[in-house]
């Protein structure tokens, strides 16, 4: 992917969401996951929950946060006669549609 890109809070982790800055705990973390299911419309909604916290983001950070994106990364798990199989595409969204990036596999018994 392009370095430009940024990260989409939205697609976070807990563990991401807590990498975010200091003070981010754990629960706090995933408050703002929200079970996996984010829908931040700006950075503002994200900004105002943490300082809602006692969380200050610091601003050189915000630069490089999005609320969305351009690229996704689909994973399948296909079990075949007993041996799991992971496959994953890097997909890009555009105005006319999508395509595929890249393609990966992994085989493991």
């Amino acid at each position: 992917m392009p370095a430009d890109v940024g990260l989409n809070i939205n697609t976070l982790s807990v563990a991401g969401m807590m990498s975010l800055a200091d003070g981010i705990s754990e629960e706090l973390g995933k408050r703002l996951w929200s079970g996996g299911r984010a829908q931040y419309r700006s950075m503002t909604e994200l900004v105002d929950q943490l300082s809602g916290a006692g969380v200050t983001l610091d601003p050189a950070a915000l630069q490089d946060l999005k609320v969305s994106s351009r690229y996704f990364i689909a994973r399948a798990d296909v079990e075949l006669s007993g041996r799991v199989f992971q496959f994953y595409s890097l997909l890009q969204r555009n105005g006319a549609g999508g395509r595929v990036l890249q393609r990966m596999q992994s085989g493991y018994e």
